[in-house]
């Protein structure tokens, strides 16, 4: 080797051993040089042979949760659209944690049946095409709240309502999360809305043939139910009812009542007669108007019953005592003389 050779390659090694030195190149260096090993990722899809400098990294565009308001135990499918640029065939990873707990399992779909409402269902995303990694996409959400579930209403009294009964409902339900649970109703009567919130109708106001029905849902607090709409109910025909209070004998003797009767569906034929009656004693059938002379053989105690009838298969009764003394009975009547008498007379 020439001198000039030489002189150009001893600058050359000299300069190749002091980068060898401080780059690490012996298994002791711990100069500043010395670069820290990075540890690998969690649950890396990329081989440290496999690595190509020239390689693009997979891009992650989007993750998305179904359902995107998983309800407590409800499972969770990740859906990924990821690109690259080299059109290599992506794995991905999948790393699911609960509230902070790390879950088992690095698939797309995950099972939460110890999850409660609010718990944060937390995922992270990795895509690799075997060479490179993308980087880790983030994406979160809540248990939510479950609505409850309304089972049924029941309107008590279940059969033959008339005008003036009082109606209630009765709701049958139960909320998966063990929220208490209030109820909203709402009453309509041939499909028009009336009353109240409540579950109870006020009934005064109804006829026969209405056609009642209630619509109901349940709430936790948070979330209503399906709602639920009772059977149409028709309203039955109400009996008359008598209000009027009977005294007793006048003082000449006779007994007068006049009865008044109300009927709940406003029926105006009403009909009245008496049962059980005293002999002699009348009623009039349009008026009411009970009329009775009682006779010395009549003293005592009498019971009577009142029928109202409002011809439309409603009846009320109403039944009393009439009490009379001797006092208060008509004499008996004196005997007309006959012809044969008179002619006694005359002759006498």
């Amino acid at each position: 080797m020439s001198g000039i050779h030489r002189r150009w390659l001893a600058p050359v090694l000299a300069a190749t051993l002091w980068l060898w030195l401080g780059c690490g190149g012996g298994d002791d260096a711990t100069g500043p040089g010395v670069t820290e090993r990075m540890e690998p990722r969690e649950q890396s899809l990329v081989r440290e042979d496999a690595a190509d400098p020239a390689n693009l990294a997979p891009v992650i565009e989007s993750v998305t949760l179904e359902p995107s308001d998983p309800s407590a135990g409800d499972p969770v499918v990740a859906r990924v659209e990821a690109t690259d640029t080299e059109g290599d065939r992506l794995r991905y990873s999948y790393t699911w944690r609960l509230d902070g707990e790390r879950l088992p399992g690095s698939g797309p779909r995950v099972e939460l049946p110890r999850s409660e409402r609010g718990d944060e269902i937390e995922l992270v995303v990795v895509a690799s095409d075997g060479n490179s990694e993308s980087e880790p996409y983030h994406v979160s959400t809540w248990v939510v709240n479950r609505p409850p579930r309304l089972l049924g209403i029941q309107i008590e009294p279940a059969d033959h309502i008339t005008a003036g009964t009082e109606i209630s409902v009765t709701p049958s339900a139960d909320d998966p999360d063990g929220d208490p649970l209030t109820f909203r109703y709402r009453w309509t009567v041939n499909g028009r809305r009336t009353g109240g919130s409540g579950p109870e109708l006020e009934t005064e106001h109804l006829r026969r043939g209405d056609a009642i029905q209630v619509w109901a849902v349940a709430n936790d607090g948070e979330a209503d139910s399906e709602p639920i709409q009772s059977p149409a109910i028709n309203v039955a025909n109400a009996p008359p009812r008598i209000i009027s209070v009977p005294g007793g004998t006048g003082s000449d003797g006779e007994f007068r009542y006049e009865v008044e009767a109300e009927d709940p569906d406003n029926d105006r034929s009403l009909r009245y007669r008496i049962e059980d009656a005293p002999e002699g004693m009348k009623i009039e059938v349009l008026s009411g108007l009970i009329t009775w002379r009682p006779t010395d053989s009549q003293a005592g105690t009498h019971t009577v019953q009142v029928i109202v009838d409002d011809l439309q298969g409603g009846i009320g009764r109403q039944a009393f005592e009439v009490s009379v003394g001797i006092d208060n009975a008509a004499p008996p009547a004196a005997p007309e003389p006959s012809d044969a008498g008179a002619a006694s007379s005359d002759e006498e």
